[in-house]
This record gives C-alpha cells, structure tokens and sequence, in this order.
C-alpha cells in the first residue's frame, strides 16, 4: 500500500502512478522484495549473463579479495530497478542510465530499499520524459551519515508512454 508523507510515498505493493502524478522533487521509496537477493538468484544470474567473477559465487575468493560475503552483481541489482520502475509506472521505457556509482557492495540477504527521487520532468513533442535520481540503500538505516549506507546511486530516465 501506498503511505504518502509530504513528498514521499512509501510503497511495498505500489498502486500505479502516471506522469501527471508526479511532480520535481517526489520521491517514492520502495520497500518489496524486488531487492532480495539470496545465493540462488546470484548464480542464477551470474550463469543467466555469463559472469564469471569468482566474487559473486565462491566465499572463499570473495574473502581473499577482502569482501565479508559473495558480492551481488551490481548489475543484477540495477536490472531490479526496472522490475520495481514497472511496478510504480504505466507504460514506461527506459531511455537509460547515467552517473551509476557503486559505494558499497550488496551482500546477499542485505535489507535494501531504492528511492525515486523525480528531478525533472517535461513534455517535447507530445512525449513525457521524466529523470530520476535514484538510491540504493540499506533498508534498516533511517538518517544520519547517509553516504556510509548507500550502495548505489545514479540518474535514469524514463519516458511513459
């Protein structure tokens, strides 16, 4: 259900929002299990793109290369961000992304949530193009030194159709 607070809605199971909906400066939090990741989804993944980074499947080379735990692909992560863009808005495409930066690693079974931030928004030629910022983030964190809890960040930008 949707919970709208000022500028941000917190959604697990979102209802569908349209451009006209949105507006500079909302942000929509999602909170789902679109960004839960266990070992199987990772070597699921990982055989699915043909990534063979030892980090992602095997502890032990993940630990000599100083990680905690097999790492997440960050692209896996980022290939969820359109799974929960879909859930948000009708008849998007996605146009692409920009300024993607990785700060941490995602661990298998982290709590992790994304939040949408809308920065712009126009019409050119009767087409509807908004850009988000948009944040990976651990989920059990709420405040204070944020860049020490973000995983991701980055711009995409969506066209609704």
């Amino acid at each position: 259900s949707m919970k709208p607070s000022g500028n941000l809605v917190v959604a697990a199971a979102p209802k569908k929002s349209a451009f006209d909906d949105l507006h500079e400066g909302f942000v929509i939090r999602y909170i789902g299990d679109a960004f839960r990741f266990d070992q199987d989804k990772v070597k699921k993944f990982c055989v699915l793109t043909g990534d063979t980074n030892p980090i992602h499947t095997d502890p032990d080379r993940a630990h000599k290369a100083e990680f905690s735990s097999v790492v997440v692909p960050g692209f896996q992560v980022l290939s969820a961000l359109g799974a929960v863009a879909t859930e948000f808005f009708d008849g998007i495409i996605f146009l692409g992304m920009d300024k993607v930066k990785f700060h941490r690693p995602v661990y298998p079974f982290c709590e992790i949530s994304v939040d949408f931030t809308c920065t712009r928004k126009k019409i050119v030629l009767n087409k509807k193009f908004t850009k988000f910022n948009f944040t990976v983030r651990d989920r059990s964190y709420h405040g204070g030194e944020e860049n020490l809890k973000k995983y991701i960040t980055g711009v995409t930008t969506l066209l609704f159709m």
